[in-house]
C-alpha cells in the first residue's frame, strides 16, 4: 500500500476520533468546564473541520445502500449496547430488563452527527455530479468504504452511555472531575486507547459481515464470532452465579466484564484455529459455552459455589452427575442435537466451508500467541504480593487490585471479578500467604515450645490412641433442619442423635461450605489444618494442597497400615481419594468403584447407598484383636433428595416454594433413616470388646434452602451437628462450636490420650484460638500465628519441621 494511501486512512481515523472525543468531552466534562479552561474554541474548530472533510469524503460513497447498512449497524449497536447493560446489571435487583424506556434503550448519541454528514454529503454529491462531473475523488476503494462504515460503529460505541459509565469508573487512568489539571490529559489518553481497540474490532466486524454474505471463511469472521460468543456466554456464565447487591459501590468490578469476554474470546478463537473449520468450530464453541454455563448454574444452585477447573475431575462420574440433570435441560440437549444435525447439513451444502487460515505455520503462530497471552496473565497473577499486582497493567490491575473481598471466598470473587478471573487465579494459585515471621529459627522455636507443652499434657494423659479404634464418620449433608429459624417439623427429625448429643461431647461444627465441600471437611478432620489459613482461591484441598505437602500429617499415622480403612460408597477417583489414601498408606480402600476390597452391593435409599449399608460394611471390617482407624464418608443424604417415609414426618419452611418444601421433607425423611441407622450402629459397637471412639459430624448443609432461610441467622447456613461417642467411659466436654480441624485434638482430649508436639499445638488452638472465639486475645493470636507458621512450612515453606514434631510417645 502506497504511503500516501496509508496517510489518507490515518487522516480518516484521526477525523473520526476528533469528532468522537469532542462528544465524549462535552458529555463527561460539560460545556461550563470547557469554557473555563479556554479549550472550547479549539474543540469546536477541530470538530467543524473534521465534519467538513468527512462530508467531502462521504460524498463519494453516499447511497441508499450506505444508508441501509448504517441503519442496520445502528440497530445492531442499540441491541448489543443494551445487552452489555444487562450484563453489567446482573447483580442489580432494581434493573428490570424489559423496561426499555426507563433503561434508555434508545440512544441518539452520534446519530445527529451521522444525519448531518449523510445529508450534506448527499447535497455535495448532487452538486459535484451536476456542476463538477470531472472532479477527481480521493478514493473509492472497498477498503476505504469498510473503514468509513466501521468508524461509524466505533463512534456509536465510543460516545454511548455504556462507554461513558466505563470511562468514569475505570481504574486504569482515573477520570476525576474535581481534578481540572489532569482531567483533559487523562480523558484523552483513555479514550484514545479505547478508540484504537474498538476501531480494530469494528473493522473486523464489518469485514466479517462482508465475508459472511459472500459465503467466505476468514480469520476476521472467526475473530468476530469469537467476540460475539464471548459476550453472550459471559452473560450466561455470570447470570448462573447471581447474588444481588453491591460491594464497595460495585455490581461488578471495573474491567471484569471485558476481562472475561477477552478470555472466552481467546478460548473460542483457539478452537477455531485448532479445527480450522468455521462451522464445526462454531458448533463446538456453542456446545462448550452452553455446557460451562449450565454446569456452572447447576453447581451454584446446589452448592452455592461456581464451577472451577478442579471440578473437571467429576466427568468420570457421569452416573452421579446425571442425577442432577433437571428436566429443564432436556430442551437444551435437543437443541444441541439439532445444531449438530444442522451443521452436517450446512457442510454438505458447502456453506462457509474451507480453511480459516490457509497456511499451517500461521495457524500455529496464532495458537502459540493466544497460549502465551494466557500464560502471561497467569504469570502476572502469580507475582501478586498481598493480593495485589503492579499498578498500570491494563484491565488486569483494575480487576485484581480491588477492595479486600478475599474473606468472602470464591463466590464473591466470581460474582464481582468474573468467573474467568477465578479460573486464571486458580492456575496461578498461591495456597498460603507467607507469614511475616517465617524462618527456620521461628519454626525451631515453635517445635521446642510445643514439645515442652506436649510433655506437660502427657503427664496427666495415660492412654494411647494407637491402642484404641477410632472411627471418623462424615455424615453427608447432615444438619438438623430445626437449626434454621423458619423451619417447622411435624415430629423430631433426629431424635436418637439429639439424645446421643445430650450425653456426649457434642455441639455444632462450623462448615467451610454450603451444599458442598465434603472433601475439604474430610481433609481438615484428618490433618487438623484449617481451610481458613489457606488463601481464598484454594477450593479443593485434596487436589490443590496435598501434592505440595512436605509431610502429610494425619491421625491415621498412629495406626498400622493394614489397620487403616477408608470406606466410601462412591467412586474412588472423586477428589483423587484413591491417590490420597494410597499416599496415607491405607491398606484397605473400600469404594463403590475402583476400591481394593470386594464388598456386598449396598442397598439404595433414595438416590444413593444407604447409611445402614455403610455401617454394615464397617461392622464387617471390625477386628476385635486390632486397633483400627476408619475414615468413613456416607452417601445417603447427598442430593438429589426423594424419599417418602415416614409419611407423618413433614418439614416445611416459611416462605419456601412447594418444590423447596418437597425437597426439604424428603431430605428430612432421609435424615430420619440416618438417625435410626446411627443408633443401631452405636448399639452394635457398644457390644464390641475393645475400646472404640466414633467422631460423627455432618459435613455441610444441603443446598436446598433458599437464601431467605438464613436472613435471620446467617451463621446457621454453615453449622452442622457433631458428637464424639465412645463405648467406654469418657467425660462429656463442653465444646459447643468447633471447626472440623479441631476434631483430632478434641478426640485425644476426650479419650485422655497422649499428644505429639503437633497435637499439643492443635489442643492450644482448640482451647484458645478456634472458631468459637469472636475475638482472639494476645495469647490466642500468638497460637493462631504458630499454627499458620506450621501450616505454611508443611505446604509452601522450606520443610523445616522435623518428623519428631508429629510423633506421639507410646
Amino acid at each position: 500500500m502506497p504511503i500516501k494511501q496509508k496517510l489518507y486512512y490515518l487522516l480518516l481515523l484521526f477525523l473520526f476520533y476528533i469528532i468522537s472525543y469532542k462528544e465524549i468531552t462535552y458529555n463527561i466534562i460539560g460545556i461550563g468546564l470547557l469554557r473555563s479552561s479556554h479549550l472550547e474554541q479549539y474543540y469546536q474548530m477541530g470538530f467543524t473541520i473534521s465534519i467538513i472533510i468527512l462530508i467531502w469524503v462521504f460524498s463519494n460513497y453516499v447511497s441508499v445502500k450506505l444508508f441501509f447498512e448504517l441503519t442496520i449497524l445502528y440497530l445492531f449497536y442499540l441491541t448489543s449496547s443494551y445487552f452489555m447493560k444487562m450484563t453489567l446489571k446482573i447483580n442489580d435487583n432494581q434493573f428490570i430488563w424489559n423496561q426499555f424506556s426507563k433503561n434508555h434503550f434508545l440512544q441518539t448519541n452520534f446519530v445527529w452527527i451521522l444525519v448531518i454528514i449523510l445529508s450534506l454529503s448527499f447535497i455535495v454529491r448532487v452538486i459535484k455530479e451536476f456542476y463538477f462531473p470531472t472532479l477527481i475523488n480521493l478514493s473509492t476503494s472497498r477498503l476505504t468504504y469498510r473503514i468509513l462504515v466501521s468508524q461509524f460503529l466505533t463512534s456509536f460505541i465510543l460516545t454511548g452511555n455504556q462507554m461513558k459509565d466505563r470511562i468514569l469508573t475505570n481504574r486504569l487512568i482515573s477520570i476525576d472531575l474535581q481534578n481540572k489539571g489532569e482531567i483533559f490529559q487523562n480523558l484523552f489518553i483513555y479514550t484514545l486507547l479505547c478508540y484504537l481497540v474498538i476501531s480494530v474490532l469494528s473493522y473486523l466486524f464489518i469485514k466479517a459481515c462482508g465475508n459472511l454474505f459472500k459465503n467466505k471463511v476468514s480469520l476476521s469472521l472467526a475473530v468476530t464470532t469469537s467476540v460475539i460468543l464471548g459476550a453472550i456466554f459471559n452473560y450466561y456464565i455470570q447470570i448462573g452465579i447471581t447474588e444481588y447487591g453491591k460491594w464497595y459501590d460495585y455490581y461488578i468490578v471495573s474491567g471484569a466484564t471485558f476481562f472475561q469476554i477477552f478470555i472466552l474470546t481467546g478460548v473460542f478463537l483457539g478452537v477455531y484455529l485448532i479445527c480450522n473449520r468455521y462451522i464445526f468450530g462454531t458448533v463446538f464453541n456453542i456446545i462448550f459455552g452452553t455446557a460451562i454455563s449450565v454446569i456452572n448454574s447447576i453447581k451454584f444452585d446446589m452448592r452455592s459455589e461456581p464451577f472451577i477447573p478442579a471440578d473437571l475431575s467429576w466427568w468420570k462420574e457421569f452416573q452421579t452427575l446425571s442425577k442432577f440433570i433437571s428436566i429443564d435441560i432436556v430442551p437444551i440437549m435437543w437443541g444441541i442435537f439439532l445444531l449438530l444435525f444442522f451443521t452436517l447439513y450446512l457442510q454438505r451444502r458447502g456453506l462457509l466451508s474451507g480453511k480459516i487460515v490457509s497456511k499451517n505455520w500461521k495457524r500455529l503462530l496464532y495458537v502459540v500467541l493466544i497460549w502465551q497471552i494466557f500464560v502471561g496473565i497467569v504469570h502476572v497473577f502469580s507475582q501478586a504480593k498481598d493480593e495485589n499486582i503492579p499498578k498500570g497493567i491494563p484491565v488486569l490491575s483494575s480487576v485484581n487490585n480491588v477492595y479486600d473481598i478475599a474473606w468472602q471466598g470464591l463466590n464473591a470473587r466470581a460474582r464481582f471479578q468474573s468467573l474467568s478471573y477465578v479460573w486464571m487465579k486458580q492456575f496461578s494459585i498461591k495456597v498460603m500467604e507467607t507469614p511475616v515471621r517465617y524462618s527456620k529459627s521461628a519454626i525451631d522455636e515453635i517445635v521446642q515450645k510445643y514439645k515442652t507443652h506436649s510433655n506437660e499434657l502427657n503427664r496427666s494423659r495415660i492412654n494411647s490412641i494407637s491402642d484404641q479404634t477410632v472411627i471418623y464418620v462424615l455424615s453427608e449433608s447432615l444438619s438438623n433442619p430445626k437449626h434454621i429459624p423458619q423451619i417447622t417439623a411435624s415430629t423430631e427429625v433426629l431424635p436418637n442423635i439429639e439424645e446421643i448429643k445430650s450425653k456426649t461431647t457434642s455441639g455444632m461444627m462450623k462448615s467451610d461450605g454450603y451444599g458442598g465441600g465434603t472433601a475439604n471437611m474430610e481433609f481438615q478432620t484428618l490433618t487438623g489444618l484449617p481451610k481458613y489459613n489457606f488463601t481464598s482461591f484454594v477450593s479443593i484441598l485434596y487436589t490443590e494442597v496435598v501434592p505440595r505437602f512436605s509431610i502429610f500429617p494425619t491421625i491415621s499415622d498412629q495406626f498400622l497400615s493394614n489397620n487403616r480403612i477408608v470406606l466410601h460408597f462412591a467412586h474412588a477417583n472423586n477428589y483423587s481419594r484413591n491417590i490420597i489414601y494410597k499416599r496415607l498408606d491405607f491398606d484397605k480402600q473400600i469404594f463403590l468403584k475402583n476400591g481394593n476390597v470386594k464388598i456386598e452391593p449396598p442397598s439404595i435409599l433414595g438416590a444413593h447407598p444407604s447409611d445402614q449399608s455403610t455401617y454394615d460394611e464397617l461392622i464387617r471390617q471390625l477386628d476385635v484383636n486390632e486397633s483400627q482407624f476408619f475414615s468413613v464418608m456416607t452417601m445417603q443424604n447427598h442430593a438429589p433428595w426423594y424419599f417418602d417415609t415416614p409419611e407423618n414426618l413433614i418439614v416445611t419452611g416459611e416462605g419456601f416454594t412447594n418444590s423447596e418444601n418437597s425437597s426439604l421433607t424428603s431430605y428430612s425423611r432421609l435424615l430420619y433413616q440416618t438417625d435410626q441407622a446411627t443408633k443401631k450402629f452405636l448399639d452394635d459397637l457398644s457390644k464390641v470388646n475393645k475400646k472404640i471412639t466414633v467422631v460423627f459430624y455432618g459435613d455441610h448443609l444441603p443446598g436446598l434452602y433458599p437464601k431467605s432461610a438464613f436472613e435471620k441467622n446467617p451463621d446457621s447456613q454453615y453449622l452442622t451437628d457433631y458428637f464424639i461417642w465412645s463405648n467406654f467411659d469418657t467425660p462429656k466436654l463442653d465444646y459447643p462450636l468447633v471447626n472440623s480441624s479441631d476434631f483430632t485434638a478434641l478426640t485425644l482430649e476426650q479419650t485422655n490420650s497422649k499428644v505429639s508436639p503437633y497435637y499439643a499445638l492443635l489442643t492450644e488452638v482448640l482451647h484458645k484460638a478456634s472458631v468459637d472465639k469472636n475475638e482472639l486475645d494476645d495469647e490466642g493470636r500468638a497460637i493462631a500465628e504458630d499454627l499458620k507458621l506450621v501450616q505454611y512450612d508443611l505446604v509452601a515453606g522450606k520443610g523445616y519441621l522435623p518428623k519428631e514434631f508429629f510423633e506421639i510417645p507410646k
